[in-house]
């Protein structure tokens, strides 16, 4: 599955908000004591509170909801192909017409005798011209 680790940073950083003393006081780096001076505290709180909110929000959505359809693709072809794979010993061959590396691919797939491949979408580095297009681009 696609985890979107980009959150967890900011995530910390947030919850170091809640508790000045939190993680600056392990590293004996300087608190925040001074920002949060500056500033009420009760409105900030309810900042900090909102964007954090906010970022569980993004972050459970892109982990759990957000491209469900390919990983849910690629449950069905491993219950559905082992299973006949077991009981026909045939070989099979599977093309995904989809953007490149848009799917697991093989972490779903653990067989030798199940080719896949997707549309290619590395660089003309061989000729270098204007009007090359890859074969991505050449299907959509």
């Amino acid at each position: 599955m696609y985890n979107h680790w980009t959150f967890v940073p900011l995530n910390i950083l947030y919850i170091n908000f809640f508790h000045p003393n939190s993680i600056s006081s392990h590293y004996e780096a300087h608190g925040i004591d001074w920002f949060l001076k500056k500033f009420k505290w009760n409105k900030f709180r309810w900042i900090i509170f909102l964007l954090f909110i906010g970022h569980l929000f993004i972050g459970f959505y892109f982990s759990l909801i957000d491209r469900q359809g390919q990983i849910s693709v690629m449950y069905y072809l491993r219950k559905n192909l082992i299973n006949n794979n077991n009981n026909n010993n045939q070989n099979f061959s599977i093309d995904f017409l989809m953007p490149c590396h848009s799917t697991p691919y093989y972490n779903f797939i653990h067989q030798n005798d199940i080719q896949l491949n997707f549309l290619t979408c590395e660089p003309n580095l061989d000729d270098i011209t204007n009007n090359y297009i890859d074969e991505a681009d050449q299907f959509f």
